[in-house]
Formats: structure tokens, sequence, C-alpha cells
């Protein structure tokens, strides 16, 4: 949406993003014209995966999905604003205008690869990432990269970004130490049940 994200793209001709995320549609590469045709091109072979991506594009032509953005977006700065000004991290951009950011470690004495298996074992899912002139080699790194999106989908807003930034920063804090890992991972599993992935299913 042009009034939720920076505009200055929507002056260039051709557009060239992915959709997987943004647009909540499968592994999906596309183009944008100044014609406003769109250009696909699917990670295989599969038809249906088109017709995924053009629900997905419906979908994203929606009011409601311009909210679905603005949320997006909003619980992406809570947890960067809560780990850099209350835990002391570093945000590489210095804050976010999209559904994720990158946070530099170094301050931590961890890489990203020990702070993404350290997460995983909390049942929180991040990737390790590069930083700029980043000191460890490409599959070490000194970053990790947090998104909002899956989150958002499920249906949390600020409230929960906070607990989410809280538990990352527990982690981060205690890498190491199984107990602590175990007692985030009691309390993940009880927020997603809060929040389940597909509430009509319930009960």
């Amino acid at each position: 949406d042009r009034d939720v994200h920076d505009p200055v793209w929507w002056h260039e001709r051709i557009l060239c993003s992915t959709a997987e995320r943004q647009a909540l549609a499968h592994v999906c590469r596309f183009g944008l014209t100044d014609a406003l045709r769109l250009h696909t091109q699917e990670g295989g072979l599969y038809t249906w995966w088109h017709y995924r991506a053009g629900a997905a594009f419906k979908e994203a032509a929606t009011p409601g999905f311009r909210n679905y953005q603005e949320q997006v977006i909003a619980n992406a700065r809570v947890i960067a604003k809560v780990l850099s000004e209350e835990r002391g991290l570093r945000v590489v951009s210095g804050r976010t205008e999209s559904h994720v950011f990158l946070l530099d470690l170094r301050a931590k004495n961890i890489t990203g690869k020990e702070a993404e298996a350290a997460l995983g074992r909390a049942h929180i899912t991040v990737n390790k990432n590069g930083i700029p002139n980043d000191p460890q080699k490409p599959f070490v790194t000194s970053g990790i990269r947090i998104g909002s999106p899956a989150v958002t989908t499920r249906g949390m807003k600020e409230a929960e970004m906070d607990r989410i930034a809280a538990f990352i920063a527990r982690v981060l804090a205690s890498p190491d130490d199984e107990r602590v890992l175990a007692m985030v991972k009691t309390e993940v599993e009880a927020l997603c049940r809060t929040f389940p992935l597909y509430p009509e299913r319930q009960g």
C-alpha cells in the first residue's frame, strides 16, 4: 500500500519483489511495470501456484489488508524499540519502517548462528543474518533478522510484541541455560494457544 510504505518506489518504472511475506502468498517472485502489468515467476512449474498468487494479490487489494499491513509495521516497531531501548541491543538501521529489522548481537557476545539455535529451542523462529562489515563468517554472522508478519497473522498486537521482545531478550541473555529456554518455551506455547492458527476450528 503506497500510503503505508515509503512511496519512493512508486515513481520507478519497474518494481521487483516477492510475495511470500508481504502478500501472504507462497514463494513467488513478481514484477510490476509502469503499465500496471503483473509478471510472476513461481518457485516451480505447477499451475495452481499461479492461482495461489492470484488469490493472495486479490486479498491484498481489500481494505482489510491495509489494516493488516499497518499492524505488521506497528508490531515490528514495538519489538525493535523494546530490544534496543530497554534491552540494550542495537537495531542496525536504528528503527524499522517495514515488517522486519536486523539486530546486532555483538554486545551480547553471541553469534547469529548461536542465537538462532537458542531461540529455536525456545520455539521462537528467527534467521541468522550478517550485519554491515560483519566480522563473522557468512554462515555464522553477528546478527539475527526478526519479522512480525507471522504473529500478526495470528492476531497478535502491540501488547503481545512486548512479551515476545522480552522472550527474545531472556534467551539472548542466557542462550546456554536450558532451564531458561524451557521456561520461555512454555510461555511461548501458552501465548500461541491464545492465538491459534485456525481459530474457526477450535472447540
